[in-house]
Parts: structure tokens; C-alpha cells; sequence
């Protein structure tokens, strides 16, 4: 049908071939009238054409200029109708126009021997839609680059340093009381990493403890010990179930995956077949018989009154992530310690919170947390356990702990509960550990040397000891061996 158009010299770029009508496009509101497109190589401006079948020309429209959104119609006589010239004013239909035109122009460029991508890039250069194009394309392109490289600019009003220093009650000891300390991070994700000729392995960017690899808290908060600490430390495991066919179908597998003689593997197995015949040929059938029609109908129990032995097994299947949970009631005895405790609630609200970018496009990991218990507010504690890095799943506040509203004159509330919901970003592994089976230093518990200490918030008492003699002494049973001990 091309031909139906004068040549111009090579001067645009027409659709090569319009046998298969893949150069032809359709609009909504335009019945089955077919048109096609005809670019200009110095304008970019698209002629658009009318295929009339049986007839010696095709219709001229008029000229489309993309850049300006403006069509100059064909006026002149058996030109543009008015239906037309109202179909080809919609904006709708003219950016479906400037598609079929971009295309016109990567299918001839392709056919002269182009790549897909260069014609692509020169066809919305020739439209005037490149710019807008690449301009979008290119930011993107910048901001996944940036993401890649963890380079993602937060937006402004972002608090991602600077979260302070603060504590509760305003009197806690730092020097002589048990406590607990957060800190704050900001989260660094642990990066895919792979050595050549290695299988890829992840890098290792947080510490445990004291060690952070040489990352800096931005906000630290502490408070006393509440009462109920304690980690629990769960692995999964689960049954499995291989019994002798599946056995011997894995083996199989696995010789030939290894390399190793799966045939003579094969081999081996029909002869242990044939030497327990009698055993299994009866058993055997039943049992591929059930597998080949599907279904758990047990027909070889119904059959036999036995089952393929199952070879049941507890097996290892992951490890578990610890949870980590404390209850603080945060009771303001003063102005200043009113204010500590609003700036404590807001640190935890504002540190687990997602960070947006600037771009709108991606949220941030919220920050993170180093939870460390500490003996006379000093060393970690040597007996409780260390917790590694964690992320703060929920921060509860009840503003009425006692089920009664009550403020003071200024509207402070009287007491807050605060509720934290901690869970490690890593499993705890037996390395961790280290080798060794070292106790603490200082624990060193000989019979009647140690002291019970009771820490109680802000007061510290210590008592005399539970001595041998003082052991010895009791007596739990009377004479007739009734026990006593309780009375």
C-alpha cells in the first residue's frame, strides 16, 4: 500500500510494509477507518494518512507537530472531514498519534541495520518527546544508582542525628545503680557480597555488644531495670519423612548430580530388590500403585496392614530471631523530669519510624538499637545476656497506667506506662559464643563469701550472706520425717 504515496527521496520515514497491516493504527470513535503515519527526518512533524483500500491514493489529513501539539488539517477538497478534525484534537488520540509515529521511525531505522535502543532514543529525539523522556529516565537512572549504593537523601525534618542524651528518673546514679541503655543507630543494611569463584555471601556490618564497627550512637537513653527481663533463644525444628523409594530416588539423584556412577547406583538397587523379593514385591506394587492414581487412601495399610517406613526424623530448620520486650512506668516527680520523660517517649516514637526520601520514591529503614545492661552503671552487666542489634517493633504508651485520668495543674499526665517491642535483626549463632567456656572475672562464689544485693531503682541494699553454718542449722524434717520446711 506503500506505494499508493510519491516517494520523497528518502526525506521521512514511512512503514516498509503495510501487507500485514502492522503499520496501520485504529482510534476509539473511528469505526474501522485505518490510518498511518509518515515522520519528517529534519521537523519530527508527522503527516497522518487515511488507508482507503481500492482506491489509487490514500487520504491526507493534515501535519501534527508533537513539539507544539498543533495540527495543521488538510482543508483543501477531500481532506480532513470534521469528524476527523475533532477525532485528531483530542489530546488522547494525539499521544496515541506521536506512539504510532515513534515507532514508524524505530522500524525503518532498525531495518537499516540500527539497534533497537539507538532507534528507540532517536525516535523520541525526532518527536520532540526525548526530553522530558531522558530528563525522567536519567533521574531515575541517578536515583536507583544512589539506592544502590545506599546513597538516599532523607527528607527534610528528617532526625537522623543529634536524638540527645537522656534518662529517667532524674536522680539515677550513674556511677553506682544497675540500668539499662539504648542507643540509637542508624540502620546499616548488611550488603550482598561475592568473592570470585565463590558463592555470594553477605557482608557482616554490626557488631555485638560493645563492638559496632565503628559506628557512632546518635541518641542514647537510660532507664532502671524493670522487672520480668529475660531472653528466650528457640531454633525450629520439624519432622521429615523419606521413606526407602524416596530414599533410593534421592541417592540416585544425588550420584548423578555429583558426578558419581548413578547407573551402577541403579544397579544396586534392583539387586537388593531381587534378593528381598519375597519381602517387598508385593508391598512395593501396592505402594506405586497408590503413588501412580494419586490420593491417601492408605491401600497399602488396607492391603498389607502395613506402611512404607517413614524413616521419621526431627530435623533442623532454621533458627528463630528473639523478641525482646520491657515495661517501663515513668512517673514525673518534677518540671524537668516531665520533659525527660516526653523527650524519651519521642525518641523511641521518632527512631522506629520510617525514613522518606526526598525523592518520595523510597522509605528508609527506620534507626536501630544497641540494648545493654549495665552493672553500677558502668561495665555491661557480666550476668545477664548481651543482646545484638535490634529493630523496635512497637512503642506503647498508656497516658492512664492506673486506669484513672489524672494530670497535674500544667497537664502533665501523673505516671506513663511505656511498653517497648524489641526483636534482634540477626539469629544468635554458636560462634557468637566464642570457643572458650570462661566464666566472668569476678564470679567468684565461694560458700559464704557472696553477698545478695537487691537493686530497687535508685537505692541499693546489701545484706550480711546465707553462710554453711547458717545451712547446716536448719532442719526441714521432724523426727518422724514429716517435712517442715514451710512452717
Amino acid at each position: 500500500m506503500s506505494d499508493k504515496v510519491k516517494v520523497d527521496g528518502g526525506n521521512s520515514y514511512k512503514d516498509p510494509d503495510f501487507g500485514d497491516n502492522t503499520g496501520y493504527f485504529t482510534l476509539p470513535g473511528s469505526g474501522k477507518d485505518q490510518y498511518w503515519t509518515q515522520v519528517d527526518k529534519k521537523t519530527g512533524n508527522v503527516r497522518i494518512w487515511q488507508h482507503q483500500p481500492g482506491i489509487i491514493l490514500d487520504k491526507d489529513i493534515g501535519t501534527y507537530n508533537p513539539r507544539t501539539g498543533q495540527v495543521t488539517f488538510n482543508d483543501s477538497l477531500g481532506g480532513a472531514t470534521d469528524e476527523q478534525k475533532e477525532l485528531f484534537s483530542d489530546p488522547t488520540n494525539l499521544q496515541t498519534v506521536t506512539q504510532q509515529a515513534q515507532s514508524t521511525v524505530v522500524q525503518s531505522q532498525i531495518n537499516d541495520g540500527i539497534d533497537p535502543a539507538t532507534a528507540q532514543i532517536n525516535s523520541e529525539t525526532l518527536t520532540g518527546s526525548n526530553a522530558e523522556g531522558m530528563a525522567n529516565r536519567t533521574e531515575f537512572t541517578g536515583v536507583m544508582n544512589e539506592a544502590i549504593n545506599g546513597k538516599i537523601d532523607a527528607r527534610s525534618g528528617t532526625r537522623d542525628s543529634n536524638f540527645g542524651r537522656h534518662k529517667y528518673p532524674a536522680d539515677l546514679a550513674e556511677t553506682d545503680q544497675d540500668m539499662i541503655q539504648f542507643d540509637v543507630l542508624k540502620y546499616v543494611p548488611n550488603k550482598l557480597k561475592q568473592a570470585t569463584g565463590s558463592f555470594a555471601s553477605f557482608e557482616e556490618n554490626r557488631g555485638i555488644g560493645e563492638d559496632l564497627k565503628d559506628r557512632k550512637p546518635i541518641g542514647t537513653v537510660f532507664l532502671p531495670i524493670p522487672g520480668g527481663i529475660r531472653d528466650d533463644q528457640t531454633v525450629d525444628w520439624g519432622e521429615s519423612r523419606l521413606n526407602p523409594v524416596e530414599a533410593a530416588a534421592a541417592n540416585v539423584a544425588l550420584k548423578f548430580l555429583t558426578g558419581q556412577d548413578a547407573a551402577g547406583e541403579v544397579g544396586k538397587i534392583g539387586a537388593q530388590l531381587t534378593k528381598r523379593q519375597n519381602e517387598v514385591a508385593g508391598g512395593l506394587s501396592i505402594a506405586l500403585s497408590q503413588a501412580a492414581v494419586g490420593g491417601s487412601g492408605g491401600l497399602l495399610t488396607r492391603q498389607t496392614g502395613a506402611i512404607m517406613n517413614p524413616n521419621m526424623e526431627l530435623l533442623f530448620k532454621s533458627p528463630q530471631l528473639r523478641p525482646f520486650q520491657f515495661a517501663f512506668q515513668l512517673t514525673p516527680r518534677s518540671k524537668d523530669e516531665a520533659k525527660s520523660i516526653m523527650k524519651i517517649i519521642r525518641l523511641f516514637k521518632q527512631a522506629m519510624a520510617p525514613i522518606r526520601s526526598d525523592s518520595m520514591l523510597f522509605l528508609k529503614s527506620p534507626h536501630t538499637f544497641r540494648i545493654k545492661y549495665l552493672a553500677k552503671g558502668k561495665e555491661r552487666h557480666p550476668y545477664i545476656g548481651q543482646i545484638k542489634e535490634c529493630a523496635l517493633l512497637s512503642c506503647g504508651v498508656d497516658y492512664s497506667p492506673d486506669q484513672n485520668y489524672s494530670t497535674y495543674e500544667d497537664g502533665v499526665m501523673t505516671a506513663y506506662q511505656l511498653s517497648l517491642q524489641f526483636k534482634e535483626l540477626e539469629p544468635v549463632y554458636n560462634d557468637d559464643y566464642g570457643a572458650g567456656g570462661d566464666l566472668p572475672d569476678n564470679l567468684d562464689w565461694d560458700a559464704g563469701s557472696a553477698n545478695i544485693i537487691e537493686n530497687n531503682n535508685s537505692t541499693t541494699e546489701e545484706g550480711e550472706g546465707i553462710t554453711q553454718e547458717m545451712v547446716e542449722s536448719i532442719n526441714f524434717y521432724d523426727e518422724s520425717g514429716n517435712f517442715i520446711g514451710d512452717q
